[in-house]
């Protein structure tokens, strides 16, 4: 296992992975998510200056939103625009074997054959699987926070003033593509501090680093503050928003249940890596001791996922549906170099014994820990893509969105016991224990993108069927009335199915023009008002007719 693959052979594997989740992901034309049509507005936005009114849906951060914009400067076709979305976000998962050899290069790791197949395999898990179908920010996400982690690397080991204002640079740019990843500046300030106190850095280039990140930050946050008002219309201070967290952590009930989120989050992260996850922090521990050079990686890798995770359980400590309590995007993410060494790890050639009792102590304690208090609660069912990685539950039964927590966290924890506990009983044998994780992965990855597949196909026939709805309108200007606020089936039909901006209305406040149409709830009735055709969702299109 010690030759060294070419990088010739890299790229080409990876354009090979990429053609495969191309295809595995070409049934995707409509978005099925609303948070899809917020990325996509802001990209909108950019390319054509129309703004979709997005006022009753969550704001978004733009970085995502500018690798979808040239979309919308070759075709105004929303089906074209949205493959290319998702095209978008099968490059940046087919990316992520390549930059992790960059890392491992880095840090003195021969670019070994088994090396090279554990970085692939970690790039397909399951965790990740359905975010190349959606054209949302978790691909992009997770490529950039390896990308921070090499520059990061980099500069620590070769030094130069360029290489520490682009670990700089990426860090805004992780925070421009989604806030969760605020945590992380602070993270990388002290970083620079260690780098310098340990001689690693210079004053000119930490000072670089430092301005290249304020400066950055500033042009970051006056992006949002006016795609904000332009699209959301209103002004959402960051500030605010973090001062409303910490305001309810520090609530008895806020603090316990961000404490049992919290475990909720890591038994997410150990089922949804397969045990992995427990693996790579058993290896982390190993290589700090062992391997000085390999300290500074590991240590900011392992901070920067731990400042992730603390935004999003400040963003979940008061769930209200079961995938709160267990959620896995972007912290799945920030914990692929962690899952990776665990994956690595196995070609030691040595039964681990001590790591099999680790995984499964550490997935029962945290499955006791988060049944206790969420086991009774009144939670809605899961929203299945943000808990990516155990969407193959959806396979062995009536379907995860049915199933209650006690399920999915028994199910989860038996996969991830099952697949860790072979595979390192192997591992002296090391391709043969990280086959048994391979077939692992391609079945329930598989499960994931046959989950998008039929939420794809759900939703094209839901657009095609709106579509003729809104066609009555015959050109006139929709309204999207405030009494139907929150309707996020009404946000994807404002891009796919309309396609055209939706502007609000308060039609009981105010009539709209005569000629106008505009979604309004079942229930809604005015005079002046006739019915042009009934939504699938629980809304219907009216027109003013006198």
């Amino acid at each position: 296992m010690s030759s060294q693959v070419g990088f010739s052979r890299i790229a080409a594997a990876g354009v090979v992975l990429f053609v495969i989740l191309v295809y595995a992901t070409s049934d995707g034309t409509v978005p099925v998510l609303p948070d899809e049509v917020g990325y996509l507005a802001i990209a909108k936005y950019l390319a054509t200056g129309e703004a979709l009114n997005l006022s009753t849906l969550a704001n978004y951060s733009f970085g995502h939103a500018v690798l979808l914009t040239p979309a919308f400067w070759v075709t105004s076709d929303v089906a074209t625009v949205y493959r290319i979305g998702v095209v978008v976000s099968c490059l940046a998962t087919a990316m992520v074997p390549v930059v992790l050899i960059g890392i491992a290069e880095k840090i003195g790791q021969p670019r070994s054959l088994f090396l090279v197949a554990c970085s692939f395999l970690v790039a397909v898990f399951p965790a990740y699987s359905y975010h190349n179908a959606v054209v949302w920010s978790d691909a992009t996400f997770r490529l950039a926070f390896l990308l921070t982690v090499f520059a990061f690397t980099s500069a620590w080991v070769a030094g130069r003033p360029w290489r520490w204002v682009l670990f700089g640079a990426m860090v805004i740019i992780l925070y421009a593509i989604h806030p969760r990843a605020l945590g992380i500046v602070p993270v990388a300030f002290v970083a620079l501090v260690v780098a310098r106190a340990m001689q690693k850095a210079t004053w000119t280039e930490v000072g670089a680093s430092a301005a290249a990140m304020l400066l950055l930050w500033f042009g970051v946050d006056a992006a949002n503050n006016h795609f904000e008002i332009a699209i959301w219309g209103r002004d959402l201070s960051q500030s605010g928003r973090i001062a409303g967290f910490l305001q309810a952590l520090m609530t008895p009930y806020g603090f316990k249940s961000a404490v049992a989120v919290s475990i909720g989050q890591l038994w997410s992260l150990i089922a949804s890596s397969l045990g992995f996850f427990v693996v790579g922090l058993l290896a982390c521990w190993q290589m700090v001791q062992s391997r000085p050079a390999v300290r500074p990686m590991i240590l900011f890798s392992v901070a920067a996922m731990l400042a992730i995770t603390a935004a999003s359980v400040m963003q979940m400590m008061t769930p209200g549906r079961i995938d709160h309590v267990i959620y896995g995007r972007y912290v799945d993410g920030a914990s692929t170099v962690i899952v990776w060494l665990g994956l690595v790890w196995l070609g030691q050639r040595e039964k681990q014994a001590s790591a099999i009792v680790l995984v499964i102590g550490s997935v029962l304690v945290t499955a006791v820990i988060v049944l206790k208090p969420f086991i009774h609660a009144p939670l809605a069912p899961v929203v299945a893509p943000t808990i990516s990685g155990l969407l193959w539950v959806d396979f062995t039964g009536p379907g995860i969105h049915l199933a209650p927590l006690l399920t999915i966290i028994a199910m989860g924890s038996l996969m991830a016991v099952a697949v860790s506990s072979s595979s390192l009983a192997l591992s002296s044998r090391p391709w043969t224990a990280l086959a048994v994780v391979a077939v692992a992965v391609i079945g329930a990855s598989s499960c994931a993108l046959l989950s998008a597949k039929r939420a794809h196909t759900v939703r094209a026939n839901y657009v095609k069927a709106t579509a003729a709805i809104y066609a009555k309108a015959n050109g006139r200007p929709i309204h999207w009335d405030v009494s139907d606020a929150g309707d996020g089936e009404t946000t994807i039909d404002q891009f796919s199915a309309a396609s055209e901006t939706m502007p609000p209305s308060d039609i009981a406040a105010t009539d709209i023009p005569i000629g106008d149409a505009a979604v309004v709830p079942d229930g809604f009735q005015k005079a002046g008002y006739s019915l042009l055709g009934d939504l699938p969702n629980a809304t219907k299109l009216i027109v003013r007719s006198q």
